[in-house]
C-alpha cells in the first residue's frame, strides 16, 4: 500500500514563511508544506507536459506568489518528487536555501539579451568528441565574455546585487541576469533603456521584473 508522502508532488517555489496552508491560484490547488524555515509551495502532480502553454501557465503561477512574498526561490519547470524525498532534500540544504531566500528579499531578476552572431572563434563544435569537451567549451565560452557585458556593467552595475552571465547561442550573443532591489527598479530601468544606443551593432531587449529564476539554486 502506498503512503501519502510516496506520491510525487509538482514544486512551484520555496519560500519565507507565511503562505496559507491550502490556497488556490489561478485555477490550481496549492498547499505550502513548512520544511524548517522554507516553506514549500506544491501541488499535484500534473500529466507530463512539457508544452509552450504548460511553461507559461507554471510562469504566471510563480509571478502570482512572488507578488505575495518578499523571498521566493522559484523551482525549475517539471520539479516533481516524492514528499519524503522533497522533505529530505530541503531539509539536507536547510542553511543554503535560507541563505538563498536572504539574498533574494525584496528583489526581483531583470534580463538583458543582446541579439546577433556568436563570434566564430566562440562557435561550438559542430560534434563535440564528449559531453565533457562540450561543458569544457562553455567554461571557456563563459570566461570569453562579449565587449558588450562591460558596456551592461558600467552602465547599470552600481544597481545591481547580484549578476549571472550565460553565453550566447541561438542568435543571443549574450544573456546577462540581474539580481535588484525593487526600490531601485525604476532607475534600472531609466538607466537599461539607454543601452541600445550604447550597443549599436545588435539588438537589446531589456525584460522584467521577474522572479528570481536564475538566481535560485539547482534542487531537483
Amino acid at each position: 500500500m502506498r503512503r501519502d508522502t510516496d506520491r510525487q508532488l509538482y514544486v512551484y517555489a520555496l519560500s519565507a514563511p507565511g503562505f496559507p496552508r491550502r490556497f488556490s491560484m489561478l485555477g490550481r490547488r496549492l498547499r505550502t508544506l513548512p520544511i524548517g524555515e522554507i516553506d514549500v509551495v506544491v501541488g499535484d502532480a500534473p500529466a507530463a507536459d512539457a508544452t509552450l502553454e504548460a511553461f507559461q501557465w507554471q510562469h504566471r503561477i510563480v509571478g502570482e506568489l512572488a507578488t505575495r512574498t518578499a523571498s521566493l526561490l522559484p523551482a525549475r519547470f517539471g520539479s516533481a518528487i516524492a514528499e519524503d524525498t522533497l522533505r529530505s532534500l530541503v531539509s539536507e540544504r536547510q542553511d543554503e536555501l535560507s541563505a538563498a531566500l536572504r539574498h533574494v528579499r525584496h528583489c526581483r531578476q531583470m534580463t538583458i539579451r543582446v541579439f546577433g552572431a556568436v563570434e566564430p572563434a566562440e562557435a561550438a563544435p559542430a560534434v563535440p568528441r564528449s559531453g565533457t569537451d562540450y561543458l569544457a567549451h562553455r567554461r571557456d565560452r563563459a570566461r570569453r565574455e562579449p565587449p558588450d557585458v562591460a558596456v551592461i556593467r558600467r552602465a547599470l552595475g552600481d544597481l545591481v546585487k547580484a549578476e549571472r552571465v550565460e553565453p550566447g547561442e541561438r542568435g543571443v550573443r549574450v544573456t546577462v541576469y540581474h539580481l535588484v532591489a525593487t526600490r531601485r527598479l525604476a532607475g534600472y530601468r531609466r538607466r537599461a533603456s539607454a543601452l541600445q544606443s550604447e550597443i549599436t551593432a545588435a539588438a537589446v531587449t531589456i525584460t522584467g521584473p521577474w522572479p528570481a529564476f536564475a538566481f535560485a539554486p539547482e534542487l531537483f
